[in-house]
């Protein structure tokens, strides 16, 4: 019976797939995935809100404090900036912008008439942080100078009215209800007055507020004014402090070629020894007029005050030229503000760092930061001491590579509630920079202004959480390296001056703090073991490196350039071993790369296709066939049953070659992947089992390209080719190629479970570090099946037989956020056998469904799915669609979309099987007769049925006998179409054929009657009436007639005798029942 059903099934089975089969994919909830996003490019743009930066590079002009808040103003490319922390430094916001729209009414040039503008300057309350200005000092004529924010810098307003030249600005503490706003410099006039000083204030709270010399300005002199500093406690002493150059105007002629520390008190509206006896308070006197103010800055202890010459603590930063003893000498340096020694009748003010042009002071009541004006060759300076109120403090500078950068003008701050260090600057390799070691290193952490031209070397600990780059600027020839903790990128050295030079940086994979940086080509090396935090120490190879790796803290490898040998250093790397020959295979070149696959566990490719290894530190080696070019290497391990995987960028016939070394397997040649088309391949990776390999050609079809070979222990041959399943689509919509001729392999990868991420070196304009993350691969992270699953049964209609509509679902991989939703193609495979080596006829192996994620079930009729997507493969697939037929399936993430994942585990189900409906029979009735010979027959239809079998038998054993007659029709009915026997018994049955064939209807049986006889005519009975009798009794009734029709026989014949005496008796019995009746009713 089952090959029967199964046979009918196979018509039409198209039509009722496409009808009732659904496809879908249960979307899950976002998160990351597979994705490409390019981590580390433009200066300064790194995946933190710490890190905003300006297109172009940015240099921090003036930095203003308050507590927690600090403002920074600088400009980029010709637009001025303002930013703001309200941490301490820890993040930056983009407060305003020198464009119309952006510039919270500040002055740019779209706002001042074709004059520009320059945000110069800023200050900030100490008591209260919303309250800021920002200087223009361009432009002045206008009168556009100053700009007033009390709203954090959301919104400015002009205090018009300034003219002259500004070079510094202080907001006092609210004092009443008077806040002052006061300005310092010289006068915008023309000669002999251009250089007078200029000093003038703007009181907030006044009801006419304008700008005004301070009471008994003229007592200041002819001093231009270079800093200002209100006390810390404005509010009991009323002092202002101010820095000034004498500009020798005739006028004031006892002050020619002084630069004085002069006091001004508000309450009494008075100078210098009016406030206190020992002022003004001289840096630098001269009397030839040649002294040249450069820069001053001035800050004072938290506790200072005025009244009390123990707490007059605070410090002078300058940058002053002059001729006093010398011509041209440095006479600056850093200054205590206290009192001095008396020289020549004048009080001076002790220079504590004499011979420093100093740009800028920081004090936290303890430490001291001192940033020089100017670099030297090994980049900005800042100068520290832990002992500067002491008789003799001793100051030291930043520490080798933990410089702030290689331009000038660096500014220095203390964050007072955390104790760490901030310094900006401007220039080449400027940055936001921080030390929690009082200044002795900084590393930069936002609003970088590095050129990263080239990127050198790579190195990521294994579970990404720490990575090392080192990129070379390319404009003032310096090396960078960052660091990555988490998600935040530092900057942790900068080696000044590395022109034309290309360094490695690798770690150790156990302790990612213990780092180092190689010059390849050369033999000097730096050394770190805090994660480069504060110190790099220098070592010496003895031979030119080409390639290291780092075992520990205290034993790397290095590769020899040039030589086909291998060196090891341990301890402090001051113990190195001679040189141990790899033992390449004739013909295999120099040292080209480094693989440390475990302790002492080294793989080393050659210059000319060598590959060599060895498991115990290079005491011995063993080699494998050469394979070609300058050979990158990746391994499983080394042991029986392990897998090398080698590329090469030398062309073998005419392509880079990939190969694979099975330990156990391979003897003799290496078992050859389809070659790459010709490029640059210098990278290769491993991770969680799938393999990735890198094109770095500069142009080309593959330029940029990446593959990746999901199980490269089985699906190895068919790969590798353009155009083929198994190649990844190009990396990036740019090109991301890398031609270096020094980078060693520029692809690296790391794990975090089953998640792999694979760092790629991207050259362009600006060379950029690409993250590429792979979710897919594991059998762990494959779709997962959710309906049907074992056991499951698809229902069918008994009556029409059509199987019921079902959906496939199942899990779809995590969706990424960036750099948007991920398009997934699914491949859906049904099969007849569990080994899946038997797919159902008509249905593809590989039937590629389109499908967005996250998205709703994906439901295929008329062979396309929701949304328009055609569904290719689809046509014909109505194969699971047999009553009872046990199915197979599974599902996985198709090749390019993004990439092919691991199939799903196997599931099945069953297709419930066809239970026919059994006809009733209807006429001629079970054990009834019939009176014709050739009767009809009828039984109840079923619905949906479009033909039956009908069968009538002369004996009751159907099964060993042949029917006397058999009939297929579409109708619930049939006749037989000749006489049968009278008098005969027979026997008859039915069973529905179409569509579905049923069971047979109950054998029923029924008697064909004999010749029926001929109808008796009613027989009619007189009875005479009785003789009169004279009795006086009612008459007797008149005598009736009796009429008895015998109906005719209807089944069967009977004899006419017994009819005539059946007559006669009744007759008799009616004639005794009237004579009875008469009789009792005589009179007595």
């Amino acid at each position: 019976m089952k090959k029967i059903i199964r046979k009918f099934w196979g018509v039409g089975i198209v039509l009722i797939l496409l009808s009732t089969l659904f496809v879908g994919a249960i979307p899950q909830a976002a998160g990351g995935n597979f994705a490409l996003t390019n981590s580390f490019a433009q200066p300064g743009i790194f995946p933190t809100d710490t890190t905003l930066a300006p297109a172009a590079g940015f240099g921090v002009l003036d930095v203003a404090q308050s507590g927690s808040t600090i403002y920074i103003t600088g400009d980029a490319a010709g637009v001025e900036y303002l930013y703001k922390s309200a941490d301490g430094g820890v993040t930056w916001t983009q407060t305003a912008r020198g464009a119309v729209g952006f510039n919270r009414g500040l002055p740019c040039d779209a706002v001042v008439g074709g004059g520009g503008s320059t945000w110069g300057l800023v200050a900030v309350a100490p008591d209260d942080p919303n309250i800021v200005v920002v200087v223009n000092t361009e432009n002045l004529t206008v009168g556009d100078g100053v700009w007033l924010s009390t709203t954090g810098g959301a919104l400015f307003q002009n205090l018009p009215g300034i003219t002259s030249n500004i070079t510094t600005v202080a907001i006092s503490p609210l004092m009443g209800p008077f806040r002052y706003i006061i300005v310092g410099g010289s006068q915008n006039a023309s000669a002999p007055n251009s250089n007078l000083g200029y000093l003038v204030q703007w009181t907030m709270g006044s009801l006419t507020p304008a700008w005004a010399a301070p009471t008994n300005f003229g007592l200041l002199g002819a001093e231009g004014v270079h800093a200002l500093a209100y006390s810390p406690n404005f509010l009991a002493d009323q002092c202002l402090l101010v820095v000034t150059e004498n500009v020798g105007q005739s006028a004031f002629p006892t002050t020619d070629g002084n630069i004085a520390l002069r006091v001004y008190r508000y309450d009494i509206a008075d100078w210098d020894h009016n406030v206190d006896a020992t002022f003004p308070r001289y840096l630098v006197r001269s009397t030839d007029n040649q002294l040249v103010m450069g820069s001053a800055d001035i800050v004072l202890d938290a506790n200072f005050y005025m009244g009390d010459e123990a707490s007059q603590i605070g410090f002078i930063g300058a940058n002053i030229t002059g001729n006093v003893t010398a011509a041209g000498e440095q006479l600056g340096g850093v200054f205590r503000v206290a009192a001095g020694p008396i020289v020549a009748g004048n009080v001076t003010l002790t220079n504590i760092d004499a011979g420093n042009p100093i740009n800028s002071v920081a004090w936290d009541g303890t430490n001291l930061m001192a940033a020089v004006q100017g670099v030297n060759a090994a980049g900005l300076v800042v100068r520290r001491s832990a002992t500067a109120l002491s008789p003799f403090p001793l100051f030291l500078t930043n520490t080798g590579l933990k410089t702030p950068g290689t331009g000038n003008a660096t500014l220095v701050l203390f964050n007072a509630s955390s104790g760490v260090g901030l310094a900006f600057s401007r220039g080449q390799n400027s940055a936001i920079c921080r030390t929690t070691d009082y200044g002795k290193s900084f590393n930069g952490y936002a609003l970088s202004n590095s050129n990263f031209a080239t990127i050198h070397s790579i190195w990521t600990s294994a579970d990404a959480a720490t990575k090392y780059v080192t990129v070379g600027d390319g404009v003032g020839a310096d090396l960078n390296v960052w660091r990555q903790s988490g998600f935040t990128w530092e900057r942790v050295a900068i080696l000044a001056g590395a022109t034309a030079q290309t360094w490695i940086v690798e770690a150790d994979a156990e302790n990612s703090a213990s780092v180092y940086i190689a010059r390849m080509g050369a033999t000097t090396m730096y050394k770190s073991t805090d994660s480069g935090n504060t110190v790099w120490s220098i070592r010496t190879c003895p031979n030119n490196i080409q390639d290291i790796v780092v075992q520990n803290a205290d034993t790397i490898y290095v590769g020899v350039a040039g030589q086909p040998w291998i060196r090891k250093a341990t301890g402090t790397l001051t113990t190195w071993s001679l040189p141990m020959a790899v033992g390449f295979a004739a013909g295999g070149g120099n040292v080209f790369s480094v693989t440390l696959l475990a302790d002492d566990t080294l793989l080393v490719g050659g210059t000319t296709g060598g590959v060599a290894y060895t498991t115990d530190g290079g005491a011995t080696w063993a080699s494998l066939p050469n394979i070609g070019g300058n050979v990158v290497l990746a391994a499983s391990g080394l042991a029986t049953g392990d897998s090398v995987y080698s590329v090469g960028d030398a062309l073998v016939a005419g392509f880079n070659f990939l190969g694979r070394w099975t330990f156990g397997v391979n003897t003799v040649v290496w078992t050859g992947g389809q070659p790459i088309a010709a490029g640059g391949v210098k990278g290769v990776a491993l991770s969680n089992g799938v393999l990735y390999v890198f094109d770095s050609a500069a142009a080309g079809t593959n330029a940029g390209m990446m593959y990746r070979i999901l199980r490269p222990t089985v699906d190895f041959t068919n790969n590798l080719t353009t155009g083929t399943q198994d190649i990844i689509p190009p990396f990036a919509v740019a090109v991301l190629a890398h031609a270096s001729a020094t980078d060693v392999n520029i692809l690296h990868a790391t794990a975090a479970g089953t998640t792999s991420s694979i760092w790629v070196l991207g050259q362009g304009a600006i060379d950029s570090l690409d993250n590429y993350v792979d979710y897919l691969t594991s059998p762990s992270n494959a779709p997962a099946p959710v309906y049907p699953l074992v056991g499951n049964k698809i229902s069918i209609n008994s009556i029409n037989g059509a199987v019921a509509g079902f959906v496939f679902k199942w899990t779809s991989p995590p969706v990424v956020v960036i750099p948007g939703p991920q398009l997934y193609n699914y491949n859906l495979e049904v099969y007849l056998d569990e080994a899946g080596l038997v797919p159902i006829a008509g249905l593809p192996g590989l039937a590629q469904l389109a499908a967005a994620s996250p998205a709703p079930d994906i439901s295929v009729a008329s062979g396309v799915i929701n949304g328009g997507a055609p569904a290719t493969g689809l046509t014909g697939a109505a194969g699971i669609a047999v009553p009872g037929e046990t199915y197979y399936w599974r599902v996985r993430v198709d090749l390019g979309a993004p990439v092919e994942s691991y199939w799903s585990p196997m599931q099945t189900f069953t297709i419930e099987q066809l239970v026919a409906v059994v006809p009733i029979i209807s006429s001629p009735e079970n054990g009834t007769s019939v009176s014709t010979a050739t009767p009809a027959f009828s039984w109840s239809p079923i619905a949906g049925a479009t033909s039956y079998s009908f069968e009538l038998y002369d004996t009751a054993d159907v099964d060993n006998n042949d029917p006397i007659y058999s009939v297929i029709t579409t109708s619930a009915g049939a006749q037989v179409p000749t006489p049968l026997t009278r008098g005969g018994q027979y026997f008859w049955r039915v069973k529905a054929l179409a569509p579905a064939e049923g069971e047979w209807s109950t054998l029923a049986n029924f008697i064909v009657a004999e010749i029926p006889a001929e109808q008796v005519p009613p027989v009619i009975i007189t009875t005479a009436p009785q003789p009169t009798i004279n009795v006086t009794v009612p008459p007797a009734p008149q005598a009736t007639t009796t009429v008895v029709t015998v109906p005719p026989a209807v089944t069967e014949e009977v004899n006419p005798t017994y009819i005539w005496a059946i007559i006669i008796i009744g007759a008799v019995l009616v004639i005794a029942v009237i004579v009875l009746i008469v009789r009792t009713r005589r009179s007595v």
